[in-house]
């Protein structure tokens, strides 16, 4: 039997739904309240969503999202992850302003002159969560 994770990623997904059921009538978990039947069912139901691994490398393509999260890391890191280094969303978009500046090789004493010290501005809009 040919492992199901293997077949899902090489965009063999209905090689693997076939191999699934098959174990699953071998062990006797018949019907789809089990585990096995559990996961066969979720697998159906977002076979439209499910990655072929295998194409994405053959044409170059990133297949995890780690690069724009070392890009995250590299630019917060330094500031966001101390404990008492930010308090407030706020305070964070003005921190994560000042850093990309800093790294993009601008003169961060343009800041004065965009935001005078003293001078009150409008709370920044809440942050929202991407799904």
């Amino acid at each position: 039997m040919i492992a199901a994770k293997w077949l899902l990623w090489n965009g063999r997904k209905e090689r693997c739904f076939e191999e699934l059921e098959a174990l699953r009538r071998e062990t006797g978990w018949v019907g789809a309240h089990n585990p096995l039947g559990g996961l066969i069912r979720y697998l159906r139901g977002c076979s439209d969503l499910l990655v072929n691994y295998a194409r994405r490398r053959a044409l170059s393509l990133p297949i995890s999202s780690a690069g724009a999260e070392s890009a995250v890391d590299y630019v917060t890191g330094p500031r966001m992850n101390g404990t008492g280094t930010c308090a407030g969303l706020a305070r964070a978009n003005s921190l994560l302003q000042v850093r990309c500046a800093v790294l993009n090789g601008l003169d961060v004493r343009n800041f004065m002159r965009w935001y005078p010290p003293g001078k009150q501005f409008a709370p920044l809009p809440r942050a929202r969560l991407l799904s």
